[in-house]
């Protein structure tokens, strides 16, 4: 995922609130997101916790992440105070795989197939893996496949990658789409916004979690601060409460 500007204003006034930070980030690229996020986690906090998960893992992102000090790379759970723990699979896969999984994480990224049907899955699938105060970070919400699908399994240099997903026709298309449609059939009270006329929409319910900007209509993220107040803590037993 690639929000260049956007980790800054995450890891100060969002994550910064949180003793021990977790993030998932579907879809890591070349790690434009993971670096800095990374990065400012292993400067600020005593413990976090990343997780990754894509396709198909760049060699040279594991060489950077490697660099690190006092971060641990791993590709399973990991017990360590500070965890980069890295996932090639499927997105939608790897989430029904880990339904009955500890972890809630305060942070999602979802940037990886740009359709319909898998945003709309795994955005279902991400439900049963969140705290009520979570942030679910949505590229593309505004942009070139806000109203139209695109499949990796069908560009070419991911031809012969198996864990690619195929092809798979809805009877709507585009990831605004599924945002709208996700957050319109939820059992839970989801808000979305969006800031300046960049790709990213940000999901969360706003009884836990407030958001402020106040940018001029063309600023960019790179440009803004965002800010974040968790405004309370999650009710005991909250996991499974919507099933």
């Amino acid at each position: 995922m690639s929000y260049l500007g956007f980790t800054r204003s995450i890891c100060r006034h969002y994550l910064s609130q949180i003793e021990f930070p977790k993030i998932l980030e579907i879809g890591v690229d070349k790690g434009q997101t993971a670096i800095p996020i990374i990065q400012n986690l292993s400067c600020t906090r005593r413990q976090f916790m990343y997780t990754g998960v894509d396709i198909r893992l760049s060699k040279d992102l594991l060489e950077q992440l490697g660099q690190f000090e006092s971060v641990t790379v791993s590709w399973h759970d990991d017990l360590s105070d500070r965890a980069v723990i890295l996932f090639e699979d499927n997105s939608l896969e790897w989430l029904k795989n880990n339904q009955e999984a500890p972890i809630e994480f305060d942070l999602v990224l979802v940037d990886g197939d740009h359709n319909y049907h898998t945003v709309l899955n795994e955005l279902n699938l991400i439900q049963n893996l969140i705290k009520p105060s979570t942030l679910i970070v949505c590229d593309d919400y505004q942009g070139r496949y806000s109203e139209k699908d695109m499949f990796y399994s069908e560009r070419d240099e991911y031809k012969n990658i198996e864990l690619a997903t195929p092809r798979i026709n809805s009877e709507k298309s585009g990831i605004k789409n599924a945002v709208n449609d996700f957050v319109n059939t939820s059992k839970l009270d989801w808000k979305v916004d969006v800031f300046g006329p960049g790709d990213p929409c940000f999901l969360y319910r706003s009884e836990y979690l407030k958001i402020q900007a106040n940018p001029p209509p063309d600023t960019l993220l790179r440009d803004m601060d965002i800010f974040f107040e968790i405004k309370k803590e999650s009710p005991p037993g909250f996991r499974n409460s919507f099933f």
